[in-house]
């Protein structure tokens, strides 16, 4: 801080030399002076700041230094509050100035340069001091005039407040008070004290304790009310919220300073705005900046959102360049050039530009800005060209080989190329393999000549696969004439085939003749492709009939069945219940046949007679008859299907025995004829019933004699065992 006179010294425009002396000195030692000065009135304090800098550039052969006043109000709480509003109106917030800066450097001429910053210096603080002074003196000529007034009416208000407080009690108990707050707007966020309220609709009612209250109203796009509020009884407080507009203001200068009703707001950068909540009223606005002499001036009418689009008064560099997408340095700060052209303003002097871009060689040159337009064209050569390379899959793998043993290897998507880099020294082209892959997709391979900057496409093809399931394992198959793979029934060919259509061929030596089909590939799709097969005919004399075929069993509806089977020899056997099981190979070609002759299993059964020569007849379920005799020594034996059979025995002279039986289970049957007794009177016998006689062939007539003589034998020996056991002769 820097304290170097008082306002009664100081005149308006001639400074004593030792004022103008000592400001330089502080100036040169220390590049910052500052005078604070301090205002306490009616409660308030507020705070000034005169602050100067001086930059001396000696590149530029000149001085610069900026002198600005800032104010300050302080709170209760010692909250640092800037305020915009309540500073001398005639007080320039903040001044730029220039000046030339000599060649020699004693200690006359850096006086000499120092002076006018010196002098303007003290005329700021000059013009705080005379504002300041005027309310002051006021305010203590109403003081010492009035000073026994006040205090006899601060005596009396003291006691009648000291009255009305003890006699409060007999007037009233009541502890609270209702307090309406009454808004403008919707919707409005109070604070009272530490406690947050928000109003319904534009009204905010509520019950609070005798005191006092600091009210802070607020809300988004309006400007704060704090209020303080004494509530001893019931009250009704309006409150209006002013709207805030935004202004928005843009600047074609680096380092633009923007004052508002001269109150400093911030700084500007190109195509960066500043933006303002203001309420609805006039304002002056003005840009600064340390290259421009005169300020940009204008006056704002604000009653909606605005933009203000400034154009500083300065000459202006126009930068041409031979190609796009250049970066422009300057005081290393950075352009951006668009389109080949970029515009600047820069501030008076000499300036050197370096233009830089990837692949080329920078430029650098050195610009003089002085008081008038220009223009300035710069081209750079170029020592390296780039290749982008492009995939229409995202994330495709890129390797790209060349003759000259260079290899690269990246990844490439529609948007995001992978970009090779080749030295432009090289006059030759440069002959290369690119080979682009992607899981799923039909990798490609593609050759170039890289010769300058290009940009090359690649299409990938997405693949989709195709499995072939066919009904002979190691089933050859081809694509297009081409052999791919081989297919069977759990084992299937599996191909990866971009979108197309296609000539499938399934061949074997086992089948008849190889099928070919036509597929439309247009997403992943099974194939089942079954090969005409060597057909084979087997007969059977029954019905029904079971077949195996190498131990896999078909069933025969009828007497017939027709096979398609791979060539080859194979071992069949048919079979039936209550048939004899047959088994043979066969050797299976187009249109052979094969025939299968069941035959029932026959069992062996004997039967015995207690009488030589006894008739045996035999005639059982199937039709079958047998015919024989047999006797006690010598049974009559038969071979005979399973099933239920009837047996008749006879013998002239004895009773005719008829037995069922039943084979295989009954292996020997034994039969008893009783001879037929012989009786005193005779009596004429009926002869047998035709019907019955009908039914047992007879072969011959020494059979019929034969039965006959059995049958008179079997009841001659019911009359001799007629008491016994008449049953054994059976």
């Amino acid at each position: 801080m820097l304290n170097l006179f008082s306002a009664e010294k100081a005149l308006d425009n001639n400074f004593p030399n030792e004022q103008i002396r000592a400001v330089i000195h502080a100036l040169r030692r220390e590049g910052k002076a500052q005078e604070i000065i301090y205002h306490t009135e009616d409660h308030e304090s507020f705070r000034y700041v005169v602050t100067t800098e001086i930059i001396s550039n000696t590149g530029k052969k000149q001085i610069e230094t900026t002198t600005s006043v800032e104010k300050f109000k302080i709170q209760e709480d010692e909250f640092l509050e800037f305020v915009q509003d309540t500073l001398d109106g005639g007080l320039v917030r903040k001044k730029q100035y220039t000046l030339p800066l000599q060649e020699e450097h004693d200690e006359e001429a850096c006086l000499e340069c120092l002076q006018p910053v010196a002098s303007r210096h003290l005329r700021c603080i000059n013009k705080i001091e005379r504002f300041l002074s005027q309310p002051k003196s006021q305010k203590t000529v109403q003081k010492n005039s009035h000073c026994t007034t006040l205090l006899l009416f601060a005596l009396l208000i003291a006691l009648i407040a000291g009255s009305l407080f003890f006699l409060r009690p007999l007037f009233t108990n009541k502890q609270s008070a209702d307090l309406s707050l009454l808004f403008n707007t919707v919707d409005v966020q109070v604070r009272l004290g530490t406690e947050q309220y928000t109003s319904k609709g534009n009204r905010l009612d509520l019950t609070l304790p005798l005191g006092r209250y600091r009210l802070q109203a607020t809300k988004t796009g309006f400007k704060p009310v704090r209020q303080d509020i004494f509530l001893t009884a019931d009250e009704e407080v309006a409150i209006r919220l002013e709207k805030l507009h935004t202004l928005t203001v843009y600047a074609d200068m680096e380092e633009t300073g923007v004052l508002l009703n001269n109150n400093i707001i911030g700084t500007l950068k190109p195509n960066k705005p500043l933006e303002l909540s203001l309420p609805q009223g006039e304002y002056e606005l003005a840009l600064t900046n340390p290259a421009v002499s005169a300020p940009f001036q204008q006056k704002i009418l604000l009653n909606d959102d605005q933009v203000i689009r400034a154009e500083i008064p300065h000459p202006q560099l126009t930068i041409r360049t031979n190609i796009d997408d250049v970066i422009l340095a300057v005081a290393e700060k950075e352009y951006p050039i668009l389109n080949k052209e970029l515009h600047l303003k820069l501030p008076l002097g000499s300036h050197q530009l370096i233009a830089s871009k990837p692949g080329y060689s920078p430029v650098t040159q050195e610009v003089i800005i002085e008081d008038q337009d220009q223009s300035l064209s710069i081209n750079l050569e170029k020592i390296q060209y780039q290749v982008d390379i492009t995939s229409n899959v995202t994330n495709s793998s890129i390797s790209v080989s060349c003759t000259n043993g260079k290899k690269y290897f990246g990844v490439a998507s529609p948007d995001t190329p992978f970009q090779v880099t080749i030295s432009a020294q090289t006059t030759s082209a440069q002959p290369c393999s690119i080979l682009a892959e992607k899981q799923g997709y039909q990798h490609i391979r593609q050759e170039v000549s890289l010769t300058g900057d290009q940009e090359i496409p690649i299409t990938l093809d997405q693949l989709f696969l195709v499995t072939i399931y066919t009904n002979l394992d190691l089933s050859t198959v081809l694509l297009d004439n081409k052999e791919v793979g081989k297919a069977g029934t759990r084992t299937p060919a599996v191909l990866s085939l971009p979108h197309g259509t296609y000539t499938i061929t399934v061949s074997h030596s086992q089948a008849r003749a190889p099928v070919e089909q036509q597929v439309k590939i247009k997403k992943d799709q099974r194939l089942n492709i079954d090969l005409p097969l060597p057909r084979l005919t087997v007969t059977t004399n029954v019905a029904g009939t079971t077949l195996l075929i190498d131990e896999k069993e078909y069933q025969v509806s009828g007497k017939e069945r027709i096979f398609e089977l791979p060539q080859g020899s194979y071992d069949i056997t048919a079979q039936k219940k209550g048939y004899i099981t047959i088994q043979r190979e066969v050797l299976v070609q187009d249109k052979a046949q094969t025939f299968f002759e069941l035959v029932q299993p026959t069992y062996p059964l004997s039967i015995r007679s207690n009488i030589d020569k006894t008739v045996i007849y035999v005639k059982c379920k199937n039709g079958k008859e047998y015919s024989g005799s047999a006797s006690p020594k010598e049974p009559f034996r038969l071979q005979a299907t399973a099933g239920t059979c009837t047996v008749s025995a006879s013998r002239k002279g004895y009773k005719e025995v008829n037995k069922n039986l039943t084979l295989p289970d009954d292996k020997e049957f034994f039969l008893h004829l009783v001879a037929i007794p012989q009786k005193k009177e005779k009596v004429k016998q009926a002869p047998p019933p035709q019907k019955k006689l009908k039914k047992k062939p007879v072969p011959n007539k020494d059979a019929l004699s034969t039965q006959a003589e059995k049958k008179t034998e079997k009841k001659a020996c019911q009359n001799e065992l007629s008491v016994g056991m008449p049953e054994l002769c059976d």
